[in-house]
Order: C-alpha cells, then sequence, then structure tokens
C-alpha cells in the first residue's frame, strides 16, 4: 500500500488519467448531463471535506492517504461530461421532417479521387415556412462532387439525413463507431449546386489552412521531382492526398509509413532542430529561456502545418516535457506524459479510441521507460556509438511497444520495421533541415541547384530501399490477437521493466511466470477469425475483394480499365472498370430491342454479382442487354453523382441492387 501511495505521490496525473478514461468510456453510453455533474459535485465536496478534517494538508497535486479516491471520482465525473458533450445526439424525426435547409460552416475538408468530403457543423434550421430556427450544433458528414467550398465558408443546403452505418468489413474498420467517436452521427450525399455558399468566416483554424495551402504552393513550384514533392508535401506539411497509393503501400510493407503522417517524430525532429540552432545562445541566456523559446516555434511550426490532431498531440507532450524541464523535472517525463494525454483526452474525448493515440502514448512510454537502461554504451566514453547504439534501441522498444497494439488493429507485423527505422530515422533530421532551407530560399525566389539535388536523390535512395526492403514476406499477415493476450503482454512489459530496476530472483520468476502465460494466452485463447467466404470491401480509395480461407485472407484489387471475371467458392462475379458497352453496341441493341421481343436476349451472360467500378460510364438498361446478374453492385470509388444515377435507375426498373457506400460491405459466408 505505501509503495502504491509513493507511486501516486511521484506521478499524480496517473490516476487523474484513469479517472477520466474511466469517464469517457462510461460517457459514451448517451447518459444524461445530470449524473456526471452529480458525481463531480460530490467528489469535488468529498475531497474538501476529506482535506479540511485532515492533519496532513496536501502539497501541490501529491495525493495523500485516501484523497486519491476522490480525484479519481472527481476527474471520471469530468471524463464523463467531456464525453457527454461531444456525444452526437439523435435528432427526432418531427425537426427533420419540419426542415427544408439547414444552416452550417465548413470545419474541415477532404480531397480524393472520388470528390470531396465536407465536415460540417450544422447551427440552425429553416421550415417549410422560411422561418430560421437556431439549434444545438452538431456535425455532419457531406460526401459531394468537386467543389470550391473552403475551411470556414458559411453554407445552406437541403437537408436529408442519414445515420452512418458500419462499412461491414469483416475485422476491419468501425466506420460507424469511429465516426461517432468524432462527434458525426449523420450523413449525407449533395451535388455542388446544392451547397449555397453566402458567407466567409475567418478564424485561426482558416489561417492556419491558408498558411499551409500557401507553403503547399511554394513546394509545387520549386524545382523539385514530382515524386519528391509529393513526398515533402505529405511527409512535412501533412496533406496525405498528394501521395499515391502504391507508393504509400511501399513505406508501409517496409515498415516506416509512420514518416509520411506528421506525429512525435516529426515533432521530436523540429525539437532537436530548434535546440541545436538556439544552442549558441546557452552561453548569454539562461537554459529554460531557450526551453521556452522552443515551445514558442513548436507551436508555430503546428500551426503552419494546419494543426492537425497527431500535431497537436504530440505538441502537447512535448510542451508537457519542456515544461518539466523549465520547472526543474526532469526525472518526471511520465507524469508530463499522463500530464498531456488527459489534457487531451478532457479537450476530445474521441482520441481515447484513437489509434495513432494509443500507439504514440505506447511508444514514448517505452522509450522513456527502457531506452535508457537497455542501452548499454558508456555514452561519455563513446558518446558517437552511444548515439548510434540507441537509434537501434529505440527502434526496437518502439516495435516491443507497440506491435501488439498493430497486430491487434491490423493483423499485420513488418518484419523490416527494425532495421529500415534504423537506418531511415537518423537521416530524416538532416533531411527536413535541408528541406525547409531550401523552402525558405525558394519562397525567396532562390533555387539553389546542389540543395534540390540532395533532397531528390535522398528521396530516390529511400524509395529504393523501401522497395528493396518491402518484398515479398516482409510482413507477417493474418495475426489474430485477444483482449487478454494484449493485457497479459502489458503485464509483461511492466514487470520486465521492474526486473530492470531491481533485478533480484523473485521479480526475475514473476517476469519468467508472465511471459509463459502470455504466450500460452497467445496460442490456446479463442480469437475472432473470420469464416470462409468473401467480401466486397468498403474502401472508397480503392476497389477490393478480400477472400478468407481457413483464417487467412487473399486481397483481390480490380484492376483499371477493364472487365474480368472471377470465380470465387461458387460465385461467378463480373467486375467492370471501364465503359466496355461501346456506342455502336449501343445503338444496335436499340434497334433489337424496337424489332425483337424480350424472350429474344438469350445472349447475356449468367452470373451472380455484376460488381461496377469508378469507370463504368453505361447506364443499368445497357448493362442488363449484355449480364443476367442476381445482384448489381456499386463499389464506393463510382462518383456519388453517378452512383445516384444508376440507384434510381435500377429501382425503377426493379432491378436488386447493393451500393457498398451506402449499404455496407457486401458479404459471401460458406455455409
Amino acid at each position: 500500500m505505501n509503495t502504491l501511495l509513493a507511486t501516486l505521490s511521484r506521478m499524480p496525473f496517473l490516476i487523474i488519467l484513469m479517472g477520466v478514461i474511466a469517464g469517457i468510456i462510461i460517457g459514451y453510453r448517451d447518459i444524461s448531463y445530470i449524473i456526471p455533474i452529480s458525481i463531480i459535485l460530490f467528489s469535488w465536496g468529498g475531497w474538501w471535506a476529506i482535506t479540511r478534517c485532515s492533519n496532513t494538508p496536501q502539497r501541490s497535486l501529491k495525493l495523500r492517504h485516501g484523497h486519491w479516491i476522490w480525484a479519481f471520482t472527481l476527474f471520471t465525473g469530468i471524463g464523463m461530461f467531456s464525453a457527454t458533450l461531444s456525444y452526437p445526439k439523435e435528432i427526432d424525426n418531427d425537426t427533420l421532417t419540419a426542415t427544408k435547409y439547414a444552416s452550417a460552416s465548413v470545419k474541415s475538408k477532404e480531397t480524393s479521387a472520388n470528390g470531396d468530403r465536407l465536415i460540417v457543423e450544422i447551427t440552425g434550421f429553416i421550415d417549410h415556412n422560411g422561418s430560421y430556427n437556431q439549434t444545438l450544433p452538431f456535425n455532419v458528414l457531406i460526401s459531394t462532387s468537386a467543389s470550391d467550398l473552403t475551411v470556414g465558408d458559411k453554407i445552406s443546403f437541403p437537408l436529408d439525413l442519414k445515420i452512418i452505418e458500419n462499412n461491414g468489413n469483416y475485422q476491419g474498420f468501425d466506420y460507424a463507431s469511429y465516426m461517432i467517436n468524432r462527434g458525426i452521427r449523420y450523413r449525407q450525399y449533395c451535388h455542388p449546386s446544392e451547397l449555397h455558399r453566402y458567407d466567409h468566416q475567418s478564424n485561426w483554424r482558416t489561417l492556419s489552412i491558408t498558411i499551409r495551402d500557401r507553403l503547399i504552393e511554394i513546394v509545387e513550384k520549386s524545382h523539385l521531382q514530382k515524386n519528391t514533392q509529393e513526398f515533402v508535401i505529405t511527409m512535412l506539411l501533412g496533406d496525405k492526398s498528394y501521395m499515391p497509393d502504391e507508393t504509400r503501400q511501399i513505406f508501409s510493407n517496409a515498415g516506416i509509413a509512420h514518416i509520411l503522417a506528421l506525429s512525435g517524430l516529426h515533432v521530436g525532429i523540429i525539437i532537436v532542430l530548434i535546440s541545436s540552432i538556439l544552442f549558441p545562445l546557452g552561453f548569454f541566456i539562461h537554459r529554460k529561456i531557450i526551453y521556452l523559446i522552443t515551445i514558442v516555434f513548436l507551436w508555430i511550426f503546428a500551426f503552419i502545418t494546419g494543426m492537425s490532431a497527431s500535431v497537436v498531440r504530440a505538441s502537447i507532450m512535448a510542451t508537457f516535457y519542456l515544461s518539466a524541464k523549465i520547472l526543474e523535472r526532469q526525472n518526471d517525463s511520465i507524469n508530463a506524459l499522463l500530464g498531456a494525454i488527459t489534457l487531451i483526452l478532457i479537450a476530445n474525448p474521441s482520441a481515447l479510441y484513437d489509434v495513432g493515440l494509443q500507439l504514440s502514448a505506447l511508444t514514448v512510454t517505452s522509450i522513456i521507460l527502457f531506452s535508457e537502461k537497455l542501452n548499454f554504451i558508456d555514452r561519455y566514453k563513446h558518446p558517437r556509438l552511444y548515439r548510434i547504439f540507441s537509434t537501434f534501441v529505440i527502434s526496437l522498444i518502439a516495435v516491443v511497444g507497440s506491435c501488439i497494439v498493430v497486430a491487434y488493429y491490423f493483423h499485420i507485423f513488418p518484419l523490416m520495421f527494425i532495421p529500415a527505422n534504423a537506418i531511415v530515422v537518423p537521416l530524416l533530421p538532416f533531411y527536413i533541415s535541408i528541406t525547409i532551407i531550401h523552402l525558405i530560399l525558394s519562397s525567396l525566389g532562390m533555387n539553389l541547384d546542389f540543395l534540390i539535388l540532395i533532397i531528390d536523390t535522398l528521396y530516390t535512395w529511400l524509395i529504393s530501399l523501401s522497395e528493396f526492403l518491402a518484398f515479398d514476406g516482409a510482413i507477417i499477415e493474418n495475426i489474430w490477437v485477444s483482449p487478454i493476450t494484449i493485457i497479459l503482454y502489458f503485464i509483461s512489459i511492466t514487470f520486465f521493466a521492474i526486473w530492470l530496476s531491481n533485478r533480484n530472483r523473485h521479480n526475475l520468476i514473476n517476469l519468467s511466470s508472465i511471459i509463459c502465460l502470455t504466450i500460452l494466452s497467445a496460442i490456446i485463447m479463442p480469437t475472432d477469425k473470420p469464416r470462409d467466404g468473401f467480401i466486397v470491401q468498403d474502401r472508397w480509395d480503392s476497389n477490393l475483394i478480400r477472400i478468407y480461407e481457413n483464417g487467412c485472407d487473399s486481397l483481390i484489387k480490380i484492376p483499371h480499365d477493364t472487365t474480368i471475371v472471377y470465380k470465387i467458392y461458387d460465385k461467378q462475379i463480373v467486375c467492370i472498370d471501364e465503359n466496355s458497352i461501346s456506342k455502336s453496341e449501343r445503338k444496335r441493341d436499340r434497334q433489337k430491342s424496337k424489332n425483337e421481343t424480350n424472350t429474344s436476349i438469350n445472349y447475356r451472360y449468367n452470373c451472380d454479382y455484376v460488381v461496377l467500378c469508378k469507370g463504368y460510364r453505361g447506364s443499368i438498361s445497357h448493362l442488363l442487354r449484355h449480364y443476367d446478374a442476381k445482384l448489381i453492385v456499386l463499389m464506393p470509388e463510382i462518383f456519388n453523382s453517378k452512383e445516384q444515377s444508376l440507384v434510381l435507375e435500377a429501382q425503377r426498373l426493379n432491378v436488386p441492387i447493393h451500393s457498398v457506400d451506402n449499404n455496407g460491405a457486401l458479404k459471401y459466408l460458406v455455409e
């Protein structure tokens, strides 16, 4: 008990974070506001009473005796209240039926080949009588074709909301839960002509995005190669739409996909760069001032890169860490990390379910706990060797700390993660430094050829290395992990940290027992492996059919500009990604329809499914002249306007049709 109280005293944010997490989990059950408010008042009153009656006063945040119980309860209530505020409420049908138009503001915009995805905040309704009624703001996902709307635009549009449902991909992305956790329950398709812009409101968010767009223009106008520009924009400015899927997959297979996303790694590099630049000032001003200046420049970087969630998250963690340095609390890195996560979760409860936050927290915690203890090189006698070996150790720790979560969510493990990161990560600070220098000079109209050559050459070398490491078999697939195994895995890591701190036989026996139990659970614990069958997947960025057999899966990516037939189990599937019905064929078909009866259509190909992809430009009636299918399937890549017209035509002709984007993935399970 004394050990527990001592731990809580050293890390008060531990119990606070546990309370916030418990509150968020409870609050996302759509509870009443009265419950968290009552808990907050009760716990605050109890904490105040026990503090007044105690002979031992509290000192700062250090919790003594039973104070931590009241702290846990208080922050449970705070977490519940924050989650309840962010949880998207259902709108009553009377409001929806009485509403003709909605008034909203654009909060974010994602552009893809399939169109735009807008997240808008509805602030009011316009009924059929033309009266405007203000409402509590709530978010809606709008899918549309290419539009000229920008963040901050005030718009109105005809209301036709639909509840977001799960996409149905097996063991895949729980889309409905993901969107609810983001505070979005409804979606809607709008034609660009239905989105009427009537005003624009500038704020810090719009200013941030404007600055980022300006930086993207500078990159595009630089003399870098096209593929290098795509890499720089993705890695340094956080706009993922520029990177081709094929290139992104190569980095993923090599185990270094994290360098493409602005995250803690990039924030850490920026801190190192800023510290290196400010190092000479250490002879004239106090080190604490340098830490403070570093924090300011760090948030400037976060602002000009668009204030993405991952960068903000990493910046908060770094700010807490540097603040601990300023307050001369260097040994409280874990407590600073816990405090940062607590602040993030209170401000944005949905971040609890963000895989990125989970991986960042686990990785950083593992590095803090083990990086110094596992590096046996003397940093003072061999500083260069120490730094080189530290890269390897940190890469290894990052893998060990996060691999179980990666396996749980994605069912994969990249084998080349450690060697790839050991080579690439040490080069990133240099690459980012010269890239920033080049962009600054380029914005001033100066393009130095040798800098351009270095940046292009390094990227060419990087992509070649990734292709070399992304060989067949570089990723172990079809890994299925139970929640019990995950819990035991982290318990074993905890015991390993204890053993490193106190290497006695008793701790070693405990560690060995937990490791054996973890391995045994991974072997015998039942996991939710998929049944045999196939799924036409709900993936808006690609046309995919995933086949499951004996717990393993294989993937079919439908080729572009072709018509192809697959025989999967006992089902005949025709996939069309081209306008395969020519004008002459259509003219002949129209002539046949005039001169022949309906019974004369004997040349149609019999199949179970006809899967229409983005490249299909025909109609349902033309399709039926060539194919006799039990069901027509529309892939998510089809443009929204085209999909809508095909669905309406199928309904008019009484033809069975399944829209993957609207109805979720199409499943077929072998009996």
